[in-house]
Parts: C-alpha cells; structure tokens; sequence
C-alpha cells in the first residue's frame, strides 16, 4: 500500500490513498478522506483518522476512519473502504438489491435511494443510497439520540476484485448536518463519491487520477 498526498487537490480532499488489490493485479482503489468547511458554528472540519484495518490481501479487507475527536464508541459519520478479492460482481444489480436487504434487517424503517448505474474505467459501477430509522446505535459525539443514518455506496466490479466505498452520517432528524435536508453539506458528499475510481495502471487508456 502506497500514500500520496496532493496540497490544494480540492477543497474536501485532504489526501488520496491508494490501495493494491495485490501483485497479481493492477487495479487500485483511489478515494479522498474528505474535509473542508463545517457547516455549524463550530468552524472547520476536524481531521480524519484510521478507525480501523482489517483483513488480509487474499480476502476481504476492510479500512474505516472517522473524525479525529470521535472515538470507536462515539461518532457520527463513518468512512469505510471495502475490497472483496476474488470476486467479479458479474451481476451489480444483484448485488445492490443483496446489499439493501442486508441493510434493513438493522432497521425498523428501510428506503434505498435509486441506485444509478454505469461505466468508469470500462469498470460497472453502482451509485446508491439508504435511510435507516429504529436504529439500536450508541449515541452521537454530541449525546444526541440517533434517530435515522443515512449513507451513500459506490460500488466497483473490477476484473478480478470488487470494491465498495461507504460513506455515512448518523444522528437525530433535526440536526443541519443530515446531508438529505442540507445541499451544501449534499454536494460535499456527493464530490467524495464522484472522486472515488477504480483505475488499472497496467492500461495506458485508463485514467487513474489525479
């Protein structure tokens, strides 16, 4: 695994991080931990930090970060990093539907956002979302109750691993930071998941960002 930093790439980038999906392939995973303006009174977004790394490079791996003054018991917004090694998702569709019934079962309430398919790298790609209500969760930094988490996928099938980005916020309905009642703190959300790309370095024609 390789890190790359890039000063002024754009304003909620801190940093691209590159992960191998192992020497028998060529294919990487680029997304950026984001950060920016805070949309509340509390000034700029504290930094993120690694929550945790898990798995190996023969199966799933799995690398999370939240904010920098939450802790693993106490947080409201979660980044995780998915590589499935092995597996080529021939049917995304399929897959997104497994995934939403997945989800749900956490739920007294489920809706999954409509999910967008394409192309990126010549890779099948799918964008989607959900909202979860009746979550059983610890409370948020704040000590506020958890009504509803909301979270974004983009999920990758590349030729010999599958990749899944999340990204996800939870906490009470009131609150100016639940992205689906807040646009400025949506387009924030929805440029982290337009950055994220799966890029072949061993394909001159592939664009492998920045």
């Amino acid at each position: 695994m390789s890190i790359r930093t890039f000063g002024g790439l754009a304003a909620f980038f801190i940093a691209l991080w590159i992960i191998s999906s192992g020497a028998r392939a060529s294919e990487e995973v680029l997304y950026g931990v984001p950060t920016g303006t805070d949309w509340t009174s509390t000034g700029m977004y504290p930094s993120w930090k690694l929550l945790d790394e898990k798995g190996d490079q023969s199966k799933t791996s799995i690398r999370s970060y939240i904010r920098e003054s939450h802790t693993r018991e106490s947080y409201d917004e979660l980044i995780e990093v998915v590589i499935y090694r092995g597996e080529t998702t021939p049917d995304i569709r399929r897959w997104v539907q497994k995934s939403a019934y997945e989800g749900s079962k956490r739920c007294k309430k489920y809706a999954l956002v409509k999910p967008q398919f394409g192309k990126i790298n010549g890779y099948e790609v799918a964008v989607y979302g959900n909202q979860c209500t009746g979550l059983v969760k610890p409370e948020t930094q704040s000590g506020e109750e958890v009504t509803v988490e909301f979270a974004m996928f983009k999920l990758i099938a590349g030729e010999q691993d599958s990749f899944l980005v999340m990204r996800s916020w939870r906490g009470p309905y009131a609150s100016e930071l639940y992205p689906p009642q807040n646009k400025i703190v949506m387009q924030d959300w929805m440029a982290f998941i337009r950055g994220v790309h799966v890029c072949n370095t061993s394909k001159s024609d592939q664009v492998c960002r920045p």
